[in-house]
């Protein structure tokens, strides 16, 4: 089958630690609201909905292309700098849980990459045979 791929547009955005609060003698985790992780996580499943439109099934490869903007006091070749790659990539595979796949179980095979250049993101997602 062929690799299904989107483009996302913008700064790639990490997913935060959750906050934990109490209420009622019960403990709940959640991410602020006002944070900018949800307006990435939406453009992604959105943009994945357009393009492609189905839940892939079985095993599954995922590529994850980030491309950060260079900032211009910047010499290094590579980003080597916060956010991490594995945090970006959570918020991604969050995103498509229920959109491109069932359960982010299903993904047997990640790569991640993070690079400069125009503002990105690029998601690959092939069934595994």
């Amino acid at each position: 089958m062929k690799a299904m791929a989107i483009e996302v547009p913008g700064d790639p955005i990490a997913q935060p630690r959750v906050k934990v609060s109490t209420a009622g003698g019960f403990a709940r985790a959640f991410v602020p609201k006002a944070h900018p992780v949800h307006a990435y996580r939406d453009a992604i499943a959105m943009t994945w909905r357009t393009a492609v439109g189905r839940h892939l099934e079985g095993p599954l490869r995922v590529e994850i292309d980030l491309v950060f903007r260079r900032p211009k006091s910047s010499k290094r070749s590579h980003h080597t700098v916060r956010p991490d790659a594995s945090n970006c990539a959570k918020a991604v595979e969050d995103s498509l849980n229920g959109v491109a796949w069932h359960d982010d179980s299903q993904i047997v095979e990640l790569g991640v990459r993070k690079r400069y250049g125009v503002p990105m993101t690029t998601v690959r997602v092939s069934e595994v045979r």
